[in-house]
């Protein structure tokens, strides 16, 4: 009788076994790399907050207050002061509301209401609606300046709290 004949798989040698590493784990994230929705639920400090909550109507009430009467007090306002005027209004309102709120919206709010005065003080010579500048235009510039640095600045250490 004569021998079966040999298949093909039996005919292939066997692979030999290769010993593989896994894949190293993935680096770690940088510290920094919190994701803005974490960092925007910590906590924030409360005094920080409600002095931003309160210096900001305080201080576009002083510049209003010290302002002297318009060039021509019966100039129609331009449309793009009216809006600006309003969303000023709407930005004091948040700072004010979630600076007593504790919450993390107190900074962008604190920042652009004091984007808007700085913004305001500055066009309030150059659009006429003031004739020349005095005191109380280098007042204004001041106190709008020195809002803006402060939330600005409680902005950033907020950011890099641990």
């Amino acid at each position: 009788m004569t021998p079966p004949a040999a298949t093909l798989e039996e005919m292939a040698p066997a692979p030999a076994a290769v010993a593989t590493e896994p894949p190293p784990p993935p680096p770690p994230p940088p510290p920094s790399a919190e994701p803005a929705v974490a960092r925007a639920k910590r906590p924030v400090d409360r005094r920080t907050a409600r002095w931003l909550g309160i210096a900001c109507p305080v201080v576009y009430a002083v510049c209003m207050a010290i302002e002297p009467v318009p060039a021509d007090p019966q100039a129609a306002v331009p449309v793009w002061a009216g809006l600006v005027t309003l969303i000023s209004i709407a930005a004091i309102v948040a700072t004010v509301a979630s600076g007593f709120g504790r919450d993390a919206r107190v900074f962008p709010a604190a920042v652009g209401a004091g984007v808007l005065a700085v913004g305001l003080s500055v066009a309030c010579p150059l659009s006429g609606h003031h004739s020349g500048i005095g005191w109380w235009w280098y007042t204004q510039m001041a106190l709008s300046v020195g809002f803006l640095a402060f939330g600005a600045a409680a902005w950033r250490r907020h950011r890099t709290a641990a």
